[in-house]
């Protein structure tokens, strides 16, 4: 799951380079589990990817950033495919 990787290493450099982002934890929990549950049946996939959006829009600001774009866009895609990196 290279893109999740990827995502989550982007939040760590922001957060590194100072940037408050205040639901970083739930983020990469739920970034952690879709890693986990690759190939899981989509009925889960779905459940996953609909937290992962709940929690970012906690934050519209964070939501509308381009790596808010980014993680909306990949739980939109795990929802859709199990086979998705």
């Amino acid at each position: 799951m290279d893109r999740a990787e990827s995502i989550k290493r982007e939040l760590q450099a922001l957060v590194g380079a100072g940037r408050n982002i205040e639901y970083l934890p739930s983020i990469l929990q739920y970034l952690d589990l879709m890693i986990e549950k690759i190939g899981a049946p989509e009925e889960e996939r779905s459940r996953l990817a609909s937290g992962l959006v709940r929690v970012l829009m906690e934050d519209s600001a964070f939501l509308e950033s381009p790596v808010g774009h980014k993680i909306t866009n990949f739980a939109n895609e795990f929802a859709d495919s199990p086979t998705l990196n």
